[in-house]
């Protein structure tokens, strides 16, 4: 749940002030959500939410993967400030 409560609290910072592109700030919403969902998989024994299952690394990982990889190449690329 931490890590989901992180990458909202980024994508909806970055909506706010304009420093992310609109489509970085709504995948980070749905790793948002679909990490928060996976982490329901501690109270699933069998089945698709199984914790270590594959349910739970599909919704938990891979959105949370895009979102980090995107985040990075766009605050790579981002313009420096001035030097002086």
């Amino acid at each position: 749940m931490p890590i989901a409560i992180l990458v909202f609290a980024a994508s909806q910072s970055g909506r706010r002030h304009a420093s992310l592109p609109l489509g970085l700030v709504y995948l980070g919403y749905l790793a948002f959500a679909s990490s928060a969902v996976a982490s329901l998989s501690v109270f699933f024994t069998s089945g698709f939410l199984a914790l270590g299952g594959i349910g739970a690394a599909v919704l938990g990982i891979i959105p949370f993967a895009a979102w980090t990889v995107w985040v990075s190449i766009v605050m790579i690329r981002a313009p420096r400030g001035r030097e002086s």
